[in-house]
């Protein structure tokens, strides 16, 4: 049995973790809405865009560099902290590598992390993390 386009995006949607598919061209192929919704981003509007254009100016050379990196091999995965207009999340990306080991494009999850962050706090091994997302 073959999964139908509307079965793919409600399962696709349904994820507990915010999910966005770039191709080996750095374009936005897909976004689910807990992605868009922790961005505070219509989903919709970034399919379909550079992942550049996703970041601030400031921040395009690393993502570069990771993309590069992951492109090469050299990279896999990246794990950070976010702390996104005050909510705390854990972000990973992971490159998609072909059956023939070609970079295919990378995929970013983003989980909400508040509980995770006020365990830490309470263990005293909690670092702030600046905000991001807000214009200057």
């Amino acid at each position: 049995m073959k999964m139908s386009l509307e079965m793919y995006e409600n399962f696709f949607n349904s994820l507990k973790m915010g999910i966005t598919i770039v191709d080996r061209n750095d374009v936005i192929i897909a976004v689910n809405r807990l992605f868009g919704e922790m961005v505070q981003k219509d989903p919709r509007q970034l399919v379909g865009n550079s992942v550049f254009l996703c970041h601030p100016e400031e921040s395009r050379p690393a993502v570069q560099k990771l993309i590069d990196d992951f492109k090469k091999g050299t990279k896999t995965p990246y794990e950070t902290w976010l702390n996104f207009r005050g909510r705390i999340l854990r972000e990973q990306i992971y490159p998609i590598i072909s059956e023939e080991g070609k970079y295919s494009g990378m995929v970013d999850m983003l989980g909400d992390a508040a509980d995770i962050a006020d365990y830490l706090k309470r263990l005293g091994e909690w670092k702030e993390i600046p905000v991001k997302g807000l214009k200057k």
